[in-house]
Protein backbone atom coordinates (compact mmCIF):
# COMPACT_ATOMS: atom_id res chain seq x y z
CA UNK A 1 0.00 0.00 0.00
CA UNK A 2 1.81 3.70 -1.21
CA UNK A 3 1.29 6.30 1.31
CA UNK A 4 1.59 9.64 0.50
CA UNK A 5 1.94 12.48 2.91
CA UNK A 6 1.98 16.43 2.17
CA UNK A 7 5.05 17.72 4.82
CA UNK A 8 3.95 20.82 5.59
CA UNK A 9 7.09 21.71 8.42
CA UNK A 10 10.23 20.20 9.76
CA UNK A 11 8.17 19.02 12.36
CA UNK A 12 5.51 17.21 9.93
CA UNK A 13 9.12 15.43 8.96
CA UNK A 14 9.85 13.35 12.01
CA UNK A 15 5.86 12.11 12.20
CA UNK A 16 5.96 10.78 8.36
CA UNK A 17 9.31 9.32 8.90
CA UNK A 18 7.74 7.33 11.81
CA UNK A 19 4.63 6.57 9.90
CA UNK A 20 6.90 5.27 7.46
CA UNK A 21 8.36 2.76 9.23
CA UNK A 22 6.61 2.49 12.53
CA UNK A 23 8.07 -0.71 13.46
CA UNK A 24 11.73 1.36 14.20
CA UNK A 25 12.67 4.35 15.61
CA UNK A 26 14.44 6.15 12.65
CA UNK A 27 15.05 9.58 14.80
CA UNK A 28 18.74 9.91 13.90
CA UNK A 29 17.47 9.69 10.25
CA UNK A 30 15.19 12.47 10.35
CA UNK A 31 17.83 15.23 9.45
CA UNK A 32 18.51 13.42 6.88
CA UNK A 33 14.84 13.89 5.55
CA UNK A 34 14.82 17.44 6.28
CA UNK A 35 17.44 18.05 4.30
CA UNK A 36 15.28 16.21 1.43
CA UNK A 37 13.04 19.66 1.22
CA UNK A 38 15.85 21.62 0.82
CA UNK A 39 16.20 22.54 -2.70
CA UNK A 40 12.70 20.59 -3.48
CA UNK A 41 11.20 22.60 -6.45
CA UNK A 42 7.27 22.83 -8.00
CA UNK A 43 7.30 23.75 -11.39
CA UNK A 44 3.81 24.83 -12.60
CA UNK A 45 3.35 25.16 -15.86
CA UNK A 46 0.36 25.96 -18.54
CA UNK A 47 0.05 23.63 -21.26
CA UNK A 48 -2.60 22.63 -23.72
CA UNK A 49 -4.64 19.60 -22.36
CA UNK A 50 -2.44 16.42 -22.86
CA UNK A 51 -3.27 12.95 -24.38
CA UNK A 52 -2.45 10.30 -22.47
CA UNK A 53 1.50 9.85 -22.24
CA UNK A 54 3.25 7.13 -24.05
CA UNK A 55 5.09 4.88 -21.51
CA UNK A 56 8.50 5.25 -22.00
CA UNK A 57 9.18 2.33 -20.08
CA UNK A 58 10.87 0.25 -23.52
CA UNK A 59 12.24 3.09 -25.26
CA UNK A 60 15.46 3.43 -27.20
CA UNK A 61 17.77 6.13 -25.18
CA UNK A 62 17.49 7.66 -28.11
CA UNK A 63 13.79 7.80 -27.77
CA UNK A 64 13.78 9.05 -24.38
CA UNK A 65 16.64 11.53 -25.09
CA UNK A 66 14.42 13.41 -27.96
CA UNK A 67 11.46 13.16 -25.48
CA UNK A 68 13.75 14.89 -22.78
CA UNK A 69 14.53 17.92 -25.29
CA UNK A 70 11.13 17.99 -26.15
CA UNK A 71 10.07 18.76 -22.73
CA UNK A 72 12.90 21.17 -22.21
CA UNK A 73 12.11 23.24 -25.68
CA UNK A 74 8.32 23.61 -24.63
CA UNK A 75 9.22 24.51 -20.84
CA UNK A 76 11.38 27.29 -22.50
CA UNK A 77 8.98 28.80 -24.67
CA UNK A 78 6.80 28.48 -21.94
CA UNK A 79 8.94 30.56 -19.65
CA UNK A 80 9.42 33.18 -22.72
CA UNK A 81 5.12 33.28 -22.75
CA UNK A 82 5.05 33.79 -19.03
CA UNK A 83 3.16 30.33 -18.49
CA UNK A 84 6.40 28.50 -16.19
CA UNK A 85 7.03 29.35 -12.78
CA UNK A 86 9.19 27.22 -10.45
CA UNK A 87 8.86 27.47 -6.93
CA UNK A 88 11.25 26.29 -4.14
CA UNK A 89 9.07 24.42 -1.42
CA UNK A 90 11.33 25.76 1.08
CA UNK A 91 9.85 29.59 0.29
CA UNK A 92 6.40 28.22 -0.53
CA UNK A 93 5.51 26.07 2.25
CA UNK A 94 6.24 28.63 5.26
CA UNK A 95 3.95 31.37 3.12
CA UNK A 96 1.14 28.28 2.56
CA UNK A 97 1.47 27.06 6.44
CA UNK A 98 1.01 31.03 7.23
CA UNK A 99 -2.13 31.40 5.26
CA UNK A 100 -3.90 28.33 6.70
CA UNK A 101 -2.00 25.24 5.56
CA UNK A 102 -4.19 22.46 4.19
CA UNK A 103 -7.29 24.17 4.81
CA UNK A 104 -6.67 26.27 1.69
CA UNK A 105 -8.56 24.25 -1.20
CA UNK A 106 -5.97 24.11 -3.98
CA UNK A 107 -2.35 25.45 -2.50
CA UNK A 108 -2.53 23.35 0.95
CA UNK A 109 -3.40 20.00 -0.83
CA UNK A 110 -0.33 19.95 -3.48
CA UNK A 111 2.68 17.22 -2.50
CA UNK A 112 5.60 18.66 -3.69
CA UNK A 113 6.64 15.26 -4.44
CA UNK A 114 3.62 14.29 -7.25
CA UNK A 115 2.53 15.80 -10.36
CA UNK A 116 -1.29 17.73 -10.44
CA UNK A 117 -3.41 18.66 -13.45
CA UNK A 118 -5.73 21.59 -12.41
CA UNK A 119 -8.49 23.06 -14.50
CA UNK A 120 -10.37 26.01 -15.30
CA UNK A 121 -12.53 24.93 -12.70
CA UNK A 122 -10.05 25.55 -9.95
CA UNK A 123 -9.37 28.82 -11.15
CA UNK A 124 -11.28 30.72 -8.83
CA UNK A 125 -10.44 28.61 -5.63
CA UNK A 126 -6.64 28.78 -6.73
CA UNK A 127 -7.00 33.31 -7.07
CA UNK A 128 -8.76 32.77 -3.54
CA UNK A 129 -5.71 30.74 -1.99
CA UNK A 130 -3.06 33.77 -3.92
CA UNK A 131 -5.48 35.89 -2.13
CA UNK A 132 -4.42 34.29 0.91
CA UNK A 133 -1.06 34.17 0.15
CA UNK A 134 -1.24 38.18 -0.37
CA UNK A 135 -2.26 38.99 3.00
CA UNK A 136 0.41 36.78 4.97
CA UNK A 137 3.42 37.55 2.92
CA UNK A 138 5.96 38.99 5.25
CA UNK A 139 9.00 40.40 3.46
CA UNK A 140 10.00 40.86 -0.33
CA UNK A 141 10.64 37.28 -0.67
CA UNK A 142 7.26 36.15 -0.02
CA UNK A 143 5.51 38.82 -1.95
CA UNK A 144 7.76 38.59 -5.57
CA UNK A 145 6.34 34.71 -4.99
CA UNK A 146 3.04 36.05 -4.91
CA UNK A 147 3.34 38.58 -7.12
CA UNK A 148 4.79 35.59 -10.01
CA UNK A 149 2.14 33.32 -9.28
CA UNK A 150 -0.75 35.98 -9.60
CA UNK A 151 0.67 36.92 -12.94
CA UNK A 152 0.66 33.34 -14.00
CA UNK A 153 -2.47 32.79 -12.97
CA UNK A 154 -3.54 35.96 -15.44
CA UNK A 155 -1.96 34.37 -18.07
CA UNK A 156 -3.57 31.83 -17.91
CA UNK A 157 -6.84 33.63 -17.48
CA UNK A 158 -6.32 34.88 -20.63
CA UNK A 159 -5.75 31.69 -22.43
CA UNK A 160 -8.79 29.11 -22.38
CA UNK A 161 -7.52 26.44 -23.70
CA UNK A 162 -4.61 25.67 -21.00
CA UNK A 163 -4.44 23.78 -18.13
CA UNK A 164 -2.45 24.00 -15.19
CA UNK A 165 0.04 21.45 -14.47
CA UNK A 166 1.94 21.40 -11.39
CA UNK A 167 5.02 19.03 -11.56
CA UNK A 168 6.57 17.66 -7.82
CA UNK A 169 10.13 17.25 -7.52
Amino acid sequence: MERRFLLRDHADLRMTFRNLRPDKDHSEHVPDLANTIIGMGLLLVLRPPQTRPKSLRRATRAQRREHRRADAEEWEVAKQCGWLLDVEVEKLLPLVNSAGGSGLPILGQLDPWADTVLDRRDLPSLEADVDRLKAVAGDDVQRELVAAMRKLLMNWRTEPGLMLHCYGD
